[in-house]
């Protein structure tokens, strides 16, 4: 093809066809710029192409991470908050009897309302990925993006801190149970039924509704986010 040109521009010079070449030069300018711009365009494509191909990545992987942080919360924290709620409405009642049970009041807070652990771990390794690469601005629905910041960025930092406090309070409770376990029958029904321990157990009851509370209503605006995130992997793909 370069011979087939050139062997044009020879003859044309040959022949002594100045304007004739010239408008050929001109040509020839006009094809190599088309050209240019045909590949620069094609580089776009591919580059819009690779794009759109991390930000599908990068919102599979935030909307799987996501979805396991909501199977965390709900059997961590919503079977014992089930288990608190029906702990509050029985508390006043058992309490008051005159003949306390204390193997009822035992399997009440040790097997049902005191869990191992409240602390939260999220799963944020996509998220960490996007912020370590800056990437963020990958993924162009800005309000979407706003959401998923406001989940790593706010909720999360405050689930974590609020799980921390609440199981160092959960510990005290704890250790204190245990203690009044040494104890013989009566002095145990006392313990039980002395205001200070009655108020200690209905603010520990409250702070473990409160919290719990407040996972939930973070739990719907999570189940919100993956939704969006969902319609906006379907305009992708």
């Amino acid at each position: 093809m370069l011979r087939f040109f050139r062997q044009i521009r020879q003859r044309l010079l040959t022949d002594n066809k100045f304007s004739k070449y010239l408008l050929y030069a001109v040509g020839e300018i006009l094809l190599v710029v088309i050209g240019i711009l045909i590949a620069l365009q094609v580089d776009r494509w591919n580059e819009l192409r690779k794009d759109r191909e991390l930000e599908s990545n990068l919102l599979i992987g935030l909307r799987d991470d996501l979805s396991n942080d909501i199977e965390q919360i709900q059997g961590r924290v919503n079977e014992s908050h089930l288990d608190l709620l029906r702990t509050i409405g029985r508390f006043d009642s058992v309490t008051q009897l005159e003949d306390l049970d204390l193997h009822y009041m035992d399997s009440l807070f040790y097997s049902r309302c005191i869990r191992p652990r409240n602390t939260f771990f999220p799963q944020n390794g996509t998220y960490q990925s996007i912020i370590n690469n800056g990437n963020s601005n990958i993924i162009r629905n800005n309000e979407l993006l706003k959401g998923i910041q406001i989940i790593y960025d706010r909720l999360y930092v405050a689930l974590i801190s609020h799980g921390d406090r609440l199981d160092m309070f959960n510990d005290q409770f704890r250790y204190n149970m245990v203690k009044s376990r040494a104890l013989d029958s009566m002095n145990r029904i006392l313990f039980f039924k002395q205001p200070s321990t009655l108020n200690e157990l209905r603010h520990w009851l409250e702070r473990n509704v409160h919290y719990n509370r407040n996972v939930n209503d973070d739990s719907r605006y999570i189940a919100n986010i993956i939704e969006e995130i969902d319609r906006e992997l379907g305009t992708i793909n």
